[in-house]
């Protein structure tokens, strides 16, 4: 078996057991003499290395060992992984925390080159003079709305560049190109020769924001820091940075001092104490150099100089704001090809990411709200002085609000983040009393008191909410576009045209398109409204002005819209039912020619009302309650301040318009449009559910079943009517619209026309055999009685002195006879004004005899003209 020498076991080590048939030799593990330690300059040495390897990162240099070889040379390159086992073998040795420590003094110092080299880069491009050291932040002057003196001060910018977001003077002028987005050929000028000369600053703007980036996030962030948190993994988890105060105060302090707060094992921080990693840290020291100042020697201090200089923060939210906002200049697009600096928005993103972590996404939330804010402010006030000038019209004015939502939506989805800590930023921006531009104010200039309402704490609402605010808001007013000269336009000419031919033209294929975009833009005031703004001179005091809820807001606009809309169809209604209205200088025909149109016109225009409730107004309930309330104020004539009868003459007009149709079918095929190809009952059917649609909003109903009473009779007793089925069709509506006592006169009516025909029937058999008159006159006078019940039928004249002829004394006799005998108890009165004959003429000159339609009055005077002896042997016989 397998055995150990005792004599080789020195000291108590273990010794491999090992074959007989091995070499004499043994493997024997022994004890250190002495426990092994650390060299005594391992930490100081290793952290000169990571140190080195740091500033080589920062710098982009190689990184190579300190040791030569035998040849002299240098050392090889140092990689990564040497680097963290490195911090491995620190953090193992327990130097954690005092490596946690030292790597936040080298990455504030490192902080402090960043900001150092930024500066000393851009104050190379000018007269090295280090006070102008931000000289390239020079803005373009096609920015509307801004002072651009202003910013030449607050900026330290030398050859006078363009706006900014600061308050303007009063005097400030806009760009009406840039505004309206006209293309006329003078503004086409006046901006190409502006824009060849703003050409260099714009560039400027984004050359400074693309070294900013390039410096801070590749540089800094993505390079540095990410390189601290691969190399210092190991340290990142093993401690933290605690601290009771918030993070901008956890690196406080000068150069030389350490940071405050104080580095712990993350193991004994419990789960809710707030806690910062390296990634934290640094982006607080990166924060803490660039919210100070620089100074005449290119260092940075706490106290701003009095030179009005910005902070390397500040002058990057300004600039990222300004290149956001100057988007609103070039149609919502970034710079055109033709630019040497090409598409800017990565680049203004990548700025926008980097205001995040380095915390400053509420100061550029606000810039860009104070920006906004005041430019659609000064933007609204050039189209309200556009609008009263006839300059531009309000459908150009509506198209130009919607390209401008339409350009925020793209903004705030492209730059905006939508996450909690933008959620955070305006919640925060919304407990502000008063919100102001970082950039010094113009004292000469009036101060706007800019608010933001809480309820708009939604990233996507930012621009949208102040350009409704602050540009369609102002304008949604009797005095604006809601103005007759500007709203009547658009309601009567529905296909979007700029001529406006009247509301009678096209009735039958209107879009509706500048009428349904002015709904659609006073609907979108039911979101929360955008910052409110007051200007007030030094010597007035400030009122602050807080945004109105979302139900004020929709209030406001839509009851604007409906006030406005029902002046309207009021207007053109009366217009309408005014036609026929005599006066000094109107005949009788045309009077009665423009009273025809009364109800057609009338019928056309609740069609074209209708449609604007249906396709522009998107069937809304509140404006549909106004369109019946025009209706009915139009068919009472409640429109008209003098003379109005209540509507008894659109009464009369309507009974005699139901007359015209039905006694002649073609009188009003064109009042009501029918779809082609639609039966003849179809659009029956179409015309009287449209009379009935006018008779409902007409008050005066017994005027009309005063004049519907006698013109039915009328038609029943001369057999004029085009068919019975259609009266009484409109009758059974009539009946559902107003009840059983409205029509019970009326349904009798018919009644009595069908017991007359039975009675007439029967009449002609007993009167067949009778020839007395005949025979004795050699005339055969036929008669056809209608027999009416006295309640029924309108009242009409008598005459009971009325001499008739024998022939037909001889006929009432006969069947007076025939009536009582049938009939007993009943009383016949006869109504000679109803009765009409037809009277066979034979003229002298005609040798074809005449037949004559008249009433019975009529014949009694044409035969007391009749003759036998003229002067030619021929005399007139009937």
């Amino acid at each position: 078996g397998d055995s150990s020498d005792s004599n080789n076991n020195n000291g108590g080590g273990v010794v491999k057991p090992a074959k007989k048939k091995a070499s004499a030799g043994m493997i024997t593990i022994k004890p250190f003499e002495k426990p092994p330690q650390i060299p005594q300059n391992f930490y100081s040495d290793s952290l000169d290395v990571l140190q080195r390897a740091l500033i080589c990162v920062l710098r982009h240099e190689a990184l190579t060992s300190s040791t030569s070889n035998s040849n002299g040379n240098s050392g090889g390159l140092i990689g990564r992984e040497e680097l963290y086992r490195s911090v491995e073998d620190l953090c193992n040795h327990k130097f954690g925390t005092r490596l946690y420590v030292d790597v936040v003094k080298i990455m504030d110092e490192a902080s402090g080159e960043v900001i150092c080299r930024l500066l000393g880069e851009a104050s190379a491009n000018g007269d090295g003079d280090a006070a102008n050291c931000l000289d390239a932040l020079r803005l373009d002057d096609s920015i509307v709305g801004y002072d651009s003196s202003t910013l030449i001060s607050e900026l330290n910018l030398k050859d006078g560049g363009g706006g900014g977001m600061g308050n303007s003077s009063s005097g400030s002028q806009i760009d009406t190109a840039s505004i309206s987005g006209q293309n006329d050929a003078s503004s086409s000028s006046a901006k190409n020769s502006s824009s060849t000369l703003a050409s260099s600053p714009s560039e400027k703007r984004y050359e400074l924001l693309r070294r900013m980036d390039d410096v801070l996030r590749v540089t800094f962030i993505n390079e540095y820091l990410n390189f601290v948190r691969s190399i210092f993994t190991r340290l990142d988890r093993a401690c933290v940075y605690f601290s009771e105060k918030e993070l901008d105060d956890i690196v406080g302090g000068g150069k030389d001092e350490p940071p405050a707060g104080k580095v712990v094992e993350r193991s004994s921080i419990s789960q809710n104490t707030r806690t910062w990693g390296l990634l934290e840290v640094g982006l607080a020291c990166l924060r803490k150099h660039m919210t100070r100042a620089p100074t005449n020697n290119n260092r940075m201090t706490d106290v701003t100089p009095p030179t009005k200089t910005l902070p390397v923060l500040t002058s990057l939210v300004l600039t990222t704001a300004y290149a956001i906002l100057s988007e609103y200049d070039n149609n919502g697009s970034s710079l055109g090809s033709n630019s040497t600096i090409g598409d800017t928005r990565p680049l203004v993103r990548n700025c926008v990411r980097t205001c995040v972590d380095l915390g400053a996404l509420t100061p550029l939330l606000q810039e860009l709200i104070v920006g906004a804010t005041i430019r659609f402010q000064k933007e609204g006030q050039w189209w309200g002085n556009a609008l009263s000038e006839s300059k531009r019209t309000a459908p150009d004015f509506l198209q130009h609000v919607e390209n401008r939502l339409k350009q925020s939506s793209a903004l705030t989805s492209c730059y905006i983040p939508s996450n909690s800590l933008a959620t955070a930023a305006l919640r925060q921006i919304s407990q502000s009393r008063c919100l102001t531009s970082a950039a010094p104010a113009d004292a000469s200039s009036p101060v706007a008191d800019i608010t933001w309402s809480p309820i708009n704490n939604n990233t996507r609402r930012i621009f949208p909410a102040i350009i409704e605010s602050q540009l369609l808001a102002p304008h949604l007013v009797s005095s604006g576009i809601l103005h007759p000269q500007h709203l009547y336009p658009m309601l009567d000419d529905g296909d979007g045209s700029s001529t406006n031919a009247g509301w009678k033209v096209n009735t039958g294929s209107k879009t509706f398109l500048n009428a349904m975009r002015l709904y659609g833009l006073c609907w979108r005031m039911t979101q929360a409204s955008a910052p409110s703004s007051s200007t007030n001179s030094s010597s007035t005091p400030r009122k602050r002005n807080t945004a109105p809820s979302s139900t004020t807001s929709q209030e406001n606009a839509l009851q604007a819209l409906r006030v406005a809309f029902g002046e309207y169809g009021r207007l053109r209604g009366s217009e309408i039912t005014r036609q026929g209205v005599s006066d000094n200088n109107s005949n009788v025909k045309d009077i009665k020619e423009m009273e025809r149109k009364v109800i057609p016109d009338l019928l056309s225009f609740k069609a074209h009302l209708e449609s604007l409730h249906n396709i522009a107004f998107r069937s809304d309930e509140s404006l549909g309650t106004m369109v019946r309330s025009i209706l009915e104020d139009v068919m009472n004539e409640a429109t008209s301040q003098d003379n109005s009868d209540g509507g008894r003459r659109t009464a009369e007009l309507l009974a005699k318009h139901v007359d015209g149709r039905f006694r002649d079918a073609k009188a009003g095929s064109s009042a009501v449009p029918v779809t082609k190809g639609a039966l003849a009952g179809d659009a029956n059917e179409a015309f009287q559910s449209e009379v009935l649609a006018l008779f409902r909003h007409n008050q005066s109903k017994d005027v009309f079943e005063a004049f519907f009473k006698r013109d039915l009779a009328k038609r029943l007793l001369t057999g004029r009517s085009v068919s019975y089925d259609m009266e009484r069709s409109f009758l059974s509506k009539l009946k559902a619209e107003c009840g059983t006592a409205y029509t019970s006169k009326m349904e009798g009516m018919f009644k009595d026309m069908e017991m007359s025909r039975d009675i007439m029937s029967s009449y002609a058999a007993y009167a067949s055999g009778a020839t007395n008159a005949a025979s004795t006159s050699g005339k055969v006078v036929d008669m056809e009685v209608q027999v009416l019940t006295t309640g029924y039928w309108p009242v009409y004249p008598k005459y009971p002195n009325i001499i008739l002829p024998s022939e037909l004394l001889l006929q009432r006799e006969r069947f007076e006879s025939y009536y009582n005998e049938k009939y007993q108890g009943r009383r016949i009165a006869w109504q000679y004004s109803l009765g009409h004959c037809i009277v066979k003429a034979s003229f002298p000159k005609e040798r074809v005899p005449k037949e004559l339609n008249v009433n019975v009055c009529q014949t009694l005077v044409l035969l007391c003209f009749q003759y036998e002896d003229g002067p030619d042997g021929r005399g007139l016989k009937l």
